[in-house]
């Protein structure tokens, strides 16, 4: 969820902290936990917040559970190697389930709307200090073009290790500290 700065600099109400300028605004966030990109945090949802935003800063929140594919680099269809992507996923708490589904054609043409296209659903559980990452991938066109090596985990720092694959192919990896960039925000994150 964006919710951006919509006036200027020399309207609204605003605070000084560090001496850094800082306009106010109030933010209603749906029932749930929500993650800030901009500080790192999770905050409770089901409410309105007032929230200080910096010049350069847009107030960013994700969804607890939330799964979002990423590509650090230029996307252009057909050259965008499909195993180049991070696996980018927010949990607050052990015993959180979530899924998305990424549909997957052959980045070419458009044969997608004649349903020429297969579906990856991800699936993320976390128990105690294991985080289970599973795709299933189905359709018409060869399986297994999604193979997401890195799994980045935010407001998790519970978790230790990854199991990636199925039962036949399974692979365990300790997650190391690392950092992402959001909106020109570094934060600390658990990379497997």
């Amino acid at each position: 969820m964006v919710a951006p700065i919509v006036h200027s600099d020399a309207e609204g109400d605003f605070v000084v902290a560090s001496g850094v300028r800082r306009q106010l605004r109030h933010i209603t966030l749906p029932a749930g936990w929500w993650y800030d990109l901009n500080v790192g945090e999770w905050v409770e949802g089901g409410r309105t917040i007032r929230y200080a935003a910096g010049m350069s800063e847009v107030p960013i929140f994700v969804r607890e559970g939330a799964i979002v594919p990423w590509y650090n680099g230029t996307i252009k269809n057909a050259e965008t190697p499909m195993n180049d992507f991070e696996l980018h996923v927010f949990l607050r708490e052990a015993g959180t389930r979530s899924t998305t589904t990424l549909y997957l054609d052959d980045q070419k043409t458009r044969k997608y709307l004649a349903g020429d296209y297969n579906t990856a659903v991800i699936a993320v559980a976390a128990e105690g200090s294991e985080a289970r990452v599973e795709i299933s991938e189905t359709g018409p066109r060869k399986a297994g073009t999604v193979a997401l090596d890195r799994v980045v985990f935010y407001g998790a720092p519970f978790l230790k290790t990854v199991v990636t694959g199925k039962e036949s192919r399974k692979k365990s990896r300790k997650l190391k500290s690392g950092q992402r960039r959001w909106v020109g925000k570094s934060l600390e994150v658990s990379v497997g």
